[in-house]
């Protein structure tokens, strides 16, 4: 893992930027909701259902999805100084107070639309 969360060795398509680590978690916690809430009778049905490259593929679309809302709505007027101002802050979003995080998902997004691409 490095830094961010993420699986560079494990990273499908050679960008440099792995996938997070938890995704395949969340997966896995979604097939149990499904089964537990008798939606699927059983885990592999849920896998059928939602298989992991489509839920990968969705949340990746969801990622720069959000992106856009980021860059025509909350960064509007953000500056590194009031990124710097708002560090640690509780009442903001993470990519609105933290200049890691910004550049993170500047990164992440772009690798994303990559991949989309494709």
């Amino acid at each position: 893992l490095d830094d961010d969360g993420h699986n560079r060795e494990t990273s499908e398509s050679g960008d440099g930027v792995g996938e997070l680590q938890c995704l395949r978690y969340y997966h896995t916690c979604l097939m149990q909701a499904l089964l537990e809430n008798n939606v699927v009778p059983t885990l592999q049905d849920g896998e059928c259902l939602l298989p992991y490259p489509t839920f990968q593929r969705q949340f990746q679309e969801s990622m720069v999805d959000l992106f856009r809302t980021v860059v025509t709505d909350w960064w509007t007027t953000v500056t590194p100084a009031l990124l710097e101002e708002r560090e640690g802050a509780m009442a903001y979003n993470a990519c609105n107070k933290s200049m890691h995080t910004a550049l993170w998902l500047i990164k992440y997004t772009a690798a994303c639309m990559r991949r989309l691409d494709r």
